[in-house]
């Protein structure tokens, strides 16, 4: 391939075609070279939308279920749920899934507001990747909340169709 070798995006080296991942996929927290950080859509195969949330927080039985340990070891991936913060609850209603999580998730990065961002927007799109899923209300301890970094969770939200735009 003529690209082979190719700087694409941000120190990212193409080394092969790159392919659309089929659904549904996970989404990590990739650090770039230049210190910026992004989506990294990782496709899954046999991960029932329940085990999302712990298979982004790197728990040891999904990683194995989902063969995605040599993704989560790279030194560049940020898993983006730390594993301090309980899933209280998961329902789906139609196409709308409500998590609700314990309250950890308002001060586990400290003033790293990007790091909120990638989680939230980790939840949503690893979430929505599943065609039974639409948009996701997250929920704080059972609480809706109208300014969570730049996010309002007073309602559910729907991943926009392009990850990663630049701000």
């Amino acid at each position: 391939d003529k690209n082979a070798g190719y700087e694409y995006f941000h120190g990212t080296v193409l080394d092969e075609p790159v392919k659309p991942l089929m659904w549904p996929k996970l989404y990590y927290g990739l650090m770039s070279s230049t210190d910026k950080v992004y989506l990294n859509p990782v496709q899954i195969y046999e991960l029932d939308y329940k085990d999302v949330f712990s298979a982004l927080q790197a728990k040891p039985v999904i990683i194995d279920k989902c063969n995605i340990s040599n993704i989560i070891e790279d030194s560049n991936t940020i898993i983006p749920i730390p594993k301090t913060i309980e899933l209280f609850d998961i329902e789906l209603n139609g196409k709308t899934l409500t998590i609700n999580l314990s309250d950890d998730i308002e001060n586990v990065y400290g003033d790293m507001e990007k790091n909120y961002q990638m989680m939230i927007d980790s939840i949503l799109y690893s979430y929505t990747s599943f065609k039974s899923i639409d948009n996701v209300q997250i929920l704080i301890d059972g609480e809706k909340t109208n300014d969570f970094y730049g996010y309002d969770l007073s309602s559910p939200i729907k991943a926009n169709k392009y990850i990663n735009l630049e701000k």
